[in-house]
C-alpha cells in the first residue's frame, strides 16, 4: 500500500492469500520439531538389556544410559504428538477460511452452538452417565499423531511456490489507485478500468471472521452519491483498516459541492 500524500494505492487478492498460516508454520516447525531417529531402533528395542557384562560397573553405567534413551525417546514423541496437532489445527483453520464465510452473525451462531453443545454433553457424562462422547474422546486422544518434519517442509516449500505465483499475478492485475478525482484498476495487457470520482461513498465489509483474523481483510464497496446502488466491489483487502483510513483522508481534502452530486444523479438517471 502506497503511503503518498494525494493517493492510496492498494491490491485485491484471492482468497489463496489467508494459506500464509500453514505455509509458515511449516518453515517454523522445522526447527522446532525433533529430529527422526533412524538406526536406533524401538523404545521396546532400547530398553532390551545389554549383553551380560562382567564388570557390575559397567552393567550400572549401561541400565542408565538406557533409561536416559527411554526418557529422551518419551519426550520426543510428546513433543512431536503436540507439533502434530498444531499443524493440523493451522491446516483446519486455513481450510475453513477458505471454505466458508462467516460473517458477524454465523460466528455467534457456531460459537452458541459449539457451547450449547459441549455444556449438554458434559450433563449427559454427569447426569445421565452417557458415555459415548467420552469414547470419542478417547479415540482422538489415542491416535497419538506424531508430526512430520520432511513432510511440513514439502508442504510449505509447495505453497509458498504458488504463493509467490500469485504475489506476481495479483501486482499485474489487481492494482487499484484511488486519488482525489478517480479510482483505478490497473490490469496487465488489458484496459484500465477507471471510475470517476464524483460523489461517491466508500463503505468496508467484513464478510468473514477468520480472514479479518488473518489478514485484516474485508471488502472495499463503493455506492453512488446516494449510498443505494454498488458501483464497485473489491474484495479482499489486506489491511483494510488502514487502507480505509488513508482513503479518508485523500477524499476529504477535496469537498464535493451539491452541484455535483445533482450532475452525478442525473447522469446516473439517464
Amino acid at each position: 500500500m502506497s503511503k503518498g500524500r494525494h493517493e492510496v494505492t492498494f491490491y485485491t487478492y484471492p482468497k489463496y492469500i489467508f494459506c500464509w498460516p500453514l505455509i509458515v508454520m511449516g518453515f517454523v516447525l522445522w526447527f522446532v520439531a525433533p529430529s527422526m531417529q533412524t538406526g536406533q531402533g524401538s523404545p521396546s528395542q532400547i530398553a532390551e538389556p545389554a549383553v551380560v557384562s562382567e564388570l557390575s560397573e559397567l552393567e550400572t553405567t549401561s541400565q542408565t544410559t538406557q533409561a536416559e534413551a527411554l526418557s529422551e525417546t518419551a519426550d520426543s514423541t510428546g513433543l512431536s504428538e503436540t507439533l502434530a496437532w498444531v499443524w493440523a489445527i493451522t491446516a483446519i483453520v486455513v481450510v475453513v477460511t477458505l471454505g466458508f464465510d462467516l460473517n458477524r452473525n454465523y460466528t455467534v451462531f457456531w460459537l452458541v452452538l459449539i457451547g450449547g453443545s459441549w455444556a449438554l454433553i458434559l450433563w449427559l457424562r454427569d447426569v445421565k452417565s452417557v458415555k459415548i462422547f467420552s469414547q470419542i474422546y478417547i479415540f482422538f486422544a489415542d491416535l497419538d499423531p506424531q508430526y512430520s518434519k520432511p513432510l511440513g517442509l514439502l508442504v510449505s516449500i509447495v505453497l509458498a511456490a504458488l504463493y509467490l505465483v500469485m504475489w506476481i499475478w495479483t501486482r499485474l492485475n489487481s492494482k487499484w489507485r484511488i486519488t482525489h478525482n478517480e479510482f483505478e484498476h490497473y490490469q496487465f495487457g488489458r484496459m484500465d478500468d477507471s471510475l470517476a470520482r464524483g460523489a461517491k461513498r466508500v463503505r468496508t465489509s467484513y464478510p468473514d471472521l477468520f480472514e479479518f483474523l488473518l489478514c485484516m481483510a474485508g471488502d472495499l464497496i463503493i455506492f453512488d452519491s446516494v449510498g443505494r446502488r454498488e458501483l464497485r466491489k473489491i474484495p479482499h483487502v489486506p489491511l483494510l483498516p488502514l487502507v480505509k483510513r488513508k482513503i479518508n483522508r485523500i477524499l476529504e481534502k477535496t469537498a464535493i459541492t451539491a452541484g455535483e452530486i445533482e450532475d452525478e444523479s442525473d447522469e446516473e438517471g439517464n
